[in-house]
């Protein structure tokens, strides 16, 4: 049943899209292979029947992770997804093992909250590019060096801390004259606690969304550039 408080929501956007069908479709009828006329021009192009075209665009997906070379430049790969042995059995896991693709799922809106954590906070890393670097506390979720953040924030300096935080952080994660934005997301959001013993100077932000469980989307703590002269040189976390 149709609750009211759905009902108050969508009859704006129900009522604009039976007043304005060609501008809600538009984007669908732009992209879309039966409205654009993609698969029309396809047929015309290759001499091949829609069937035919329409099994090569559903093999070159369900392939994508371990055969399908990227079409797009959007991750910058000149193969598939993955290679052929992780690819390989990334599709056996997902058939084989109970709730695999439920798990999948919730990986992939974990670290959508990262990307959306990242872009609302995009315009903060690139102003303070000259005196702040980024921390990403992701994994095994999502990872500063996808090509999504790069995108986000090109011009930001990142780490991937990859291992959960069992203790304070070192002081060395603060480079001389420089401080830090730490990206954390829900999944590790209890080491927050760490690097407030860390670094007590900082202070952290919390991310909501009333769309996600909970609610968060996860935390960035800031903390200020060193006033201390014998602050260590700029140290790469991944090692």
């Amino acid at each position: 049943m149709v609750s009211i408080r759905s009902l108050c929501v969508g009859a704006p956007m129900l009522q604009y899209a039976v007043r304005f069908p060609q501008d809600v479709h538009g984007r669908v009828n732009q992209v879309g292979i039966f409205q654009s006329g993609w698969l029309a021009g396809e047929i015309t192009r290759t001499g091949s029947s829609a069937g035919a075209i329409l099994f090569d665009q559903l093999r070159r997906a369900v392939l994508a992770f371990n055969y399908s070379p990227d079409r797009t430049n959007a991750y910058g790969l000149d193969g598939p997804l993955l290679d052929p042995v992780f690819g390989t059995l990334f599709l056996v896991g997902l058939g084989l093992r109970p709730g695999g693709c439920g798990d999948a799922a919730r990986r992939s809106s974990t670290g959508a909250h990262g990307c959306l954590v990242v872009g609302g906070h995009a315009p903060v890393f690139q102003d303070h590019r000259q005196t702040h670097d980024v921390v990403f506390l992701g994994a095994p979720f999502m990872y500063w060096g996808f090509p999504t953040m790069a995108y986000l924030a090109p011009d930001a300096h990142g780490n991937d801390v990859e291992a959960p935080l069992t203790e304070p952080p070192p002081p060395e994660w603060r480079a001389k004259n420089r401080g830090l934005f730490v990206v954390v997301l829900p999944a590790r959001i209890a080491e927050v606690e760490y690097l407030r013993a860390a670094f007590p100077d900082g202070g952290v932000t919390e991310i909501h969304s009333e769309g996600t469980a909970h609610g968060l989307l996860g935390s960035v703590y800031e903390v200020p550039p060193s006033a201390d002269p014998d602050a260590p040189e700029p140290h790469d976390l991944t090692r």
